[in-house]
């Protein structure tokens, strides 16, 4: 896997959104979610090159925040409600295969691995977990996951908007939503700005 290969992750709101704001938070967006496995955070994504079509990609999209919405539905018995707790897709941001591996960690590891989920071949998770050997403690491993956010702010690119079909009900609020403009750059030209 080259250093070059692009990934997307995607958007989701509220997940990527402080509590009643409607400014992305980068920190939100590239947020670890821990797993059913003790101390394994992963953070899903889509490889951009078996999953060339964007529209594939958006329709991917919105049938995770169609999930969601169901979830909640068979939970609370109701809708949730548009501008609070139901979840949109809202697009994706782009990252280079290196900027997801290349973080200096003192207490986890860092790995990319490819794992379909609902169909999408395309569907990978970075996984963080403890370096084998390493007593770290948590405060030590957050720490490490806060470098791994820094880092990743600082190496996105995007974003590719996109408004699902079921969203034209609320599509002037979705469309106020602020999230920040990065340029997509070459490899060679991130690396060389972030060594400057």
């Amino acid at each position: 896997m080259t250093d070059a290969r692009r990934f997307r992750r995607f958007i989701l709101y509220p997940r990527a959104f402080p509590t009643g704001s409607n400014v992305l938070d980068p920190d939100a967006l590239f947020s670890f979610i821990e797993t059913e496995r003790d101390a394994v955070w992963e953070m899903s994504l889509t490889a951009e090159d078996e999953m060339p079509d964007d529209d594939e990609a958006h329709g991917h999209g919105c049938l995770a925040a169609k999930k969601q919405n169901d979830k909640f539905m068979a939970k609370e018995g109701r809708p949730p409600d548009d501008e609070k707790e139901r979840v949109h897709y809202l697009g994706f941001y782009v990252l280079h295969k290196w900027a997801l591996t290349s973080s200096h960690l003192e207490w986890l590891n860092c790995a990319l691995y490819p794992i379909p989920e609902d169909g999408n071949n395309a569907h990978y998770a970075l996984l963080l977990f403890p370096i084998r050997g390493v007593a770290g403690s948590n405060k030590k491993r957050r720490n490490d996951m806060r470098k791994v956010r820094f880092f990743l702010r600082q190496c996105m690119m995007g974003p590719t908007r996109y408004s699902c079909p079921s969203d034209t009900s609320v599509i002037d609020w979705l469309e106020g939503i602020v999230m920040p403009v990065v340029p997509h750059r070459s490899l060679d030209d991130l690396q060389a700005e972030l060594a400057a």
